[in-house]
């Protein structure tokens, strides 16, 4: 699913966390609230770690 107001290529959420987290923003601003995410690095819990401590905070 991809929103029709959201460019192709803007999907990707990469980034430092204020990055992420500016991202996320648009979605919520959007009418979002509920997102996916998925993690390349896996196994490897580092992106997953540094999501949970310093970006998923400030939705919850």
């Amino acid at each position: 699913f991809k929103p029709e107001n959201v460019a192709e290529g803007e999907f990707p959420l990469v980034g430092t966390p204020e990055q992420v987290r500016e991202r996320l923003a648009t979605f919520v601003e959007m009418g979002f609230d509920e997102v996916v995410v998925e993690f390349v690095d896996f196994p490897e819990t580092t992106s997953a770690e540094l999501f949970a401590e310093e970006v998923a905070p400030a939705f919850r």
